[in-house]
């Protein structure tokens, strides 16, 4: 509700206006003229009336109050709240306080009333109540001089109050007629702090913090919504939208410093989650064709697949003669029409010019080529001429001057075997006597022809060690009769004694030189005169 209606009692109209949302407010209600004072006097009722529109309760109750009297018996006023029975003109009492009062002194005005604590008065809206004091001995109650101007009281202009007198004790119902005063005499002064429960949530507005909404009250549970909800004056820190992207912590924002992201959010290609489900740059990695590339618009894997709708385009895939860039380099069907030997005609399987060159890697062989004796199909026709053939295997075509195809070894360049009847190296000559050194012989008598000092007719050099005449023996010079090693072109000086040779080592009693140095080691003072082995010597 925006505002209140008017409260009015008779010549009293309480004026009451609460914003929405609407919290305990304090009223200042002022009665009579100008006096600053009024004497309850002994046993006297002095209250105010109200009619009551609204629900609300009564929370605080204070009067401007002075008194001289010093005895705390004395000291004590009876605070109340009477309902009038609409029928009649009885008022009961549904409430009361007593209090006893401070000693101020006479003249010494001060709020004074029950604690709030003791205050909790629920009113009916469309029922008069009566609010006032009952004191049994003389106090004073009235309104600050400093606000003598009655036409602006936060609850209306003051106009009257009601009196009951006689009262000798506390009146429980009050039946007396009504005095009032108008423009003069004597006056009170009245502190009526009223609250209301507009959302019917069961707390008031001196505790609920918004009661226009029957969700947020003390103790209320806090909801996901930026709202203090339990009226604690805090806002749970998981309630907060920092960022401004409209998403609350609570909410599943998942990063509320940063304002692109949020649930529901698209995903960018930034490596954040964006959308707040955990993952990353989801959706934004295409292999639609499943050749293990990703397009060049994906966030992640190669990004270099440049026909992601083509399985056979992909980086490195070889070309096909498809019309399609398969390897992804820019170009279509490229290196995929050679014609590498340059005879004019691309290699079969090529995917322009004549596609039919049988062998791509020989200028000579294209179609309608001149068939050579190169064992390949020159021609192009899928068949060799007919000497253009390598029967037995041995490198050397038919056609080459191999005069028997059917053995290997029969060929050009063959070395000729002695005495087997056969033309080995295909000159038309058997078992010829070929004379590579020049000394006459020839290789099937001369045992080294490739040396012309080496012939049967050659004279046998001493201490060569080389079969010059090839007889195959050596020089008498080159042989080691005793088998000791070395001969006689070795300087053995005693070929006939295996204990003689240069550096063997010499006996003391033996005369022979058996190191071959010239001379012995022969000791006749110790041997004797002879170098038997008699023993016969002195």
């Amino acid at each position: 509700m925006s505002s209140r209606p008017a409260l009015t009692a008779g010549v009293v109209t309480l004026l009451l206006s609460l914003a929405t949302p609407s919290f305990a407010q304090l009223y200042t209600n002022l009665f009579g003229g100008y006096g600053t004072s009024y004497q309850t006097g002994t046993n006297v009722a002095l209250v105010n009336v109200y009619d009551v529109d609204d629900d609300c309760t009564l929370d605080s109750l204070k009067v401007w109050f002075a008194t001289s009297q010093t005895s705390a018996s004395n000291r004590q006023a009876t605070f109340g709240v009477w309902q009038k029975n609409p029928s009649t003109t009885a008022w009961t009492n549904i409430w009361s306080q007593t209090v006893t009062m401070p000693a101020t002194g006479y003249g010494n005005y001060q709020w004074a009333g029950p604690s709030d604590s003791q205050v909790n008065v629920p009113l009916s809206g469309g029922v008069t109540y009566a609010i006032g004091i009952w004191a049994n001995r003389q106090i004073y109650v009235g309104f600050d001089s400093s606000s003598a101007s009655m036409g602006n009281a936060p609850w209306g202009s003051g106009e009257g109050y009601l009196a009951f007198t006689s009262q000798s004790s506390f009146p429980a119902t009050l039946t007396a007629s009504i005095n009032s005063v108008s423009n003069g005499g004597w006056g009170e002064r009245l502190i009526v702090d009223l609250s209301y429960d507009d959302d019917g949530d069961g707390f008031t507005t001196d505790t609920d913090c918004n009661d226009s909404n029957a969700t947020i009250y003390p103790g209320a549970p806090e909801t996901c919504n930026g709202i203090d909800d339990d009226c604690d004056g805090v806002v749970p820190a998981n309630e907060a939208d920092n960022d401004g992207d409209g998403w609350m912590v609570c909410e599943l924002d998942c990063n509320d410093a940063a304002n692109d992201v949020y649930p529901g959010n698209s995903e960018s290609c930034d490596g954040v989650d964006n959308d707040c489900d955990t993952a990353v740059d989801e959706g934004l990695t295409f292999d639609v064709d499943g050749d293990g590339y990703t397009s060049t618009i994906s966030c992640t894997g190669s990004t270099d697949d440049c026909d992601d709708t083509n399985a056979a385009a992909f980086p490195g895939n070889p070309e096909a003669c498809d019309g399609a860039d398969n390897d992804c380099d820019g170009s279509v069907d490229e290196d995929l029409s050679p014609d590498v030997d340059g005879d004019g005609f691309t290699a079969s399987g090529s995917c322009l010019g004549s596609a039919n060159d049988c062998d791509d890697s020989n200028s000579f062989s294209y179609p309608g080529g001149v068939e050579i004796c190169d064992g390949l199909d020159n021609d192009c026709n899928g068949s060799l001429s007919g000497n253009e053939t390598d029967t037995d295997g041995d490198g050397v075509l038919a056609c080459a001057g191999d005069c028997n195809d059917n053995n290997a070894a029969i060929y050009p360049g063959q070395a000729e075997s002695c005495g087997n009847g056969v033309d080995d190296n295909c000159n038309g000559q058997i078992d010829e006597a070929s004379d590579a050194d020049g000394d006459g012989f020839g290789a099937c008598l001369d045992c080294d022809d490739t040396n012309a000092a080496i012939n049967p007719g050659a004279a046998e050099v001493a201490c060569d060690f080389v079969d010059n005449d090839c007889d195959g023996a050596l020089h008498p010079l080159e042989a080691d009769a005793d088998g000791d090693g070395y001969s006689d072109c070795d300087a053995d000086c005693d070929d006939g004694n295996s204990a003689a040779w240069p550096g063997a080592p010499e006996g003391v009693c033996d005369q022979d030189d058996l190191d071959c140095d010239g001379t012995t080691s022969y000791d006749a003072g110790l041997c004797g005169d002879d170098d038997d082995d008699d023993d016969d010597d002195d």
